[in-house]
């Protein structure tokens, strides 16, 4: 099941802060992601999709997604650093990353709401400008 996304594009550059270290928005060494972390969150908005829940972390940012489902859909997001030709390349992986899941000895299918947010994501991703060379791949 394909559940990243990779992509190339100048959109999402550093926010002021993100690669200094005595900013709040500090993440780490090179990671940025609040820029893209922005324009997935207004995507999935226009969707139909609701965010419940984000933050930064120490490898890029956590947009957790609110569903009826009974596990945790959500998605990471940062850049990986630089293309051929100087250009950004950005990561999405979706959570979860299997097609079922076990909770409480019982298997819950997961891999047709997960399917349908990859598919909506890459949408968002090939509606937009300035984002290209968009590959799917299994985690």
């Amino acid at each position: 099941m394909d559940t990243v996304l990779t992509f190339t594009s100048n959109r999402f550059t550093p926010t002021p802060g993100e690669l200094d270290e005595d900013h709040g928005e500090y993440i780490n060494p090179g990671i940025y992601a609040k820029a893209l972390a922005d324009f997935l969150e207004t995507g999935l908005s226009s969707k139909g999709y609701t965010v419940s829940f984000r933050c930064p972390e120490d490898w890029g940012h956590w947009i957790e997604i609110a569903h009826p489902g009974p596990f945790k859909l959500a998605l990471g997001c940062a850049n990986t650093g630089d293309a051929p030709g100087g250009v950004a390349e950005h990561r999405i992986f979706v959570v979860p990353d299997k097609p079922v899941i076990h909770r409480f000895f019982r298997k819950i299918p997961v891999q047709a709401e997960v399917e349908k947010l990859v598919t909506t994501l890459r949408r968002i991703l090939e509606e937009s400008d300035h984002i290209g060379n968009i590959r799917t791949e299994t985690a």
